[in-house]
């Protein structure tokens, strides 16, 4: 499969996917419209850890796959655009999984996956700073580096399929 990376018009519908809940609504919003819970799976994702190790991502692909249909069910429009808040916890083949799933299998349009606590920096209008997510499945501590910062956080992607 083909990305090509490169700026986005914009994003239509936000997709933040944790380990127990999704929570889909639209960008400039306070609040999600909609606060899902996996029909097909206990949870979205989970997460494992050897001891002492990092936490290892293991995502219930169904569970995802049907939130991501109901958010692009949600703009009316026939491709969507998505900004996906993908988990500090991740790795490139999650990445590349969502990617697949989001443009082959569902014809998004558009999507931005974007670390969640470079997300969560920015809604409390913040470009830089020290994020503590307390998840159900997973506890992260990020440090989220500003625009003239001489660190600059990798895995921000805004992709869109090749044509």
């Amino acid at each position: 499969m083909a990305i090509a990376c490169g700026a986005s018009s914009r994003a239509d519908v936000v997709v933040d996917i944790g380990s127990d809940t999704a929570r889909l609504g639209f960008a400039g919003e306070e609040f999600p419209r909609k606060v899902v819970r996996p029909s097909s799976h206990e949870r979205f994702m989970w997460y494992s850890a050897d001891s002492g190790g990092p936490a290892k991502l293991q995502p219930e692909r169904e569970a995802i796959e049907e939130a991501l249909q109901l958010a692009t069910s949600m703009g009316g429009e026939k491709r969507q655009s998505l900004l996906l808040s993908e988990p500090n916890a991740q790795s490139s083949a999650f990445r590349e999984g969502i990617a697949e799933l989001m443009f082959e299998g569902l014809d998004v349009s558009e999507a931005a996956l974007v670390p969640s606590a470079v997300l969560a920096a920015f809604g409390a209008g913040r470009d830089s700073g020290v994020v503590v997510d307390l998840g159900a499945g997973l506890t992260s501590v990020a440090d989220v580096a500003g625009p003239n910062s001489t660190f600059k956080p990798e895995g921000t992607h805004i992709c869109r399929p090749c044509t």
